[in-house]
């Protein structure tokens, strides 16, 4: 099972010798919640600085294309052929068909994002000859085991952190902070928006003009990992938005060390809940699948 750290956040350099199996960076220009992204040019260095610690490298071109967006990438495809990468996220089906087109379909992980939700959209996906697609990140455990049960290609989840509920092509926080007069008080890209009926917030983003909205609590699944190494599941993802540095290598410890052995998995659940505190509780009432074990 292979751990995959979706590097939206940080520079990689800082995670070559961290037990990740493999990166996944963002595109410029075609990558959508990436505070740090590169340009095509960047990953003929940076694909050799990853190989040679042994990782895997994925670049993603995740965004939701427009058609002058497709035609930009359908003029960068030659460069794109020449990368030694392992593979390219992409969430569009246009993009998705341009890959397709030029021969890369075996390279392509499928990330739409929220749409495989069933096996029959994982089938779909497969008789397009993709072999790696993500399921939708809300699934509960009982759908996640049975969807990755039943496809035939590679599956991958969003093991642990925060994902997005919301994206709109607008800055809004912009507008709101100009609006109120708040410029002084934009320090930092992260902020969060609450609703006067609840007791929680949204962490919040916006980048290039895009605004984010992400669930409130971070996902899961190591309590699941037994359930989950018994299936085909052959990719776990860890999303870096909104973590610190110390709790990202936390968490990527506790995820291989359980993986290259179950006998880890009560000390690695116990380090976790030992590095919480309130912006991370992710074995306290926060994951979905937490809630629906309990539930049941």
């Amino acid at each position: 099972m292979e751990l995959i750290l979706n590097i939206n956040q940080y520079g990689y350099s800082a995670f070559l010798d961290s037990k990740a199996d493999s990166f996944v960076l963002g595109l410029k220009g075609f990558c959508a919640g990436y505070e740090m992204s590169y340009e095509i040019d960047e990953f003929s260095r940076i694909e050799k600085y990853v190989h040679e610690k042994g990782k895997k490298l994925y670049i993603s071109l995740n965004i939701l294309a427009n058609e002058n967006t497709a035609s930009e990438l359908e003029k960068s495809m030659p460069f794109i052929k020449d990368l030694d990468v392992d593979g390219f996220v992409v969430s569009d089906f246009g993009i998705l068909q341009i890959f397709i087109d030029h021969g890369l379909t075996n390279k392509v992980i499928f990330n739409p994002i929220t749409t495989i939700t069933n096996k029959y959209s994982a089938k779909i996906s497969n008789e397009l000859g993709i072999n790696h697609v993500c399921l939708a990140n809300e699934l509960n455990i009982k759908d996640i085991l049975e969807i990755s049960n039943y496809t035939k290609g590679n599956v991958e989840i969003l093991a642990h952190g925060y994902y997005q509920i919301c994206n709109s092509k607008r800055p809004l926080l912009t507008y709101f902070i100009n609006k109120h007069k708040k410029r002084g008080v934009q320090e930092t890209n992260h902020y969060f928006i609450k609703e006067e009926s609840r007791d929680y917030a949204y962490p919040i983003i916006e980048i290039d003009d895009d605004l984010f909205i992400y669930i409130d609590k971070q996902r899961c699944v190591l309590p699941y990992l037994k359930e989950l190494i018994s299936t085909n599941i052959s990719y776990l993802r860890i999303d870096t938005i909104f973590l610190e540095m110390e709790q990202i290598n936390t968490i990527v410890d506790a995820y291989k060390d359980s993986i290259e052995s179950l006998d880890n998995l009560e000390a690695s659940l116990e380090k976790l809940k030992e590095n919480t505190d309130s912006n991370y509780k992710c074995l306290d009432n926060i994951s979905i699948l937490k809630k629906e074990k309990e539930n049941e």
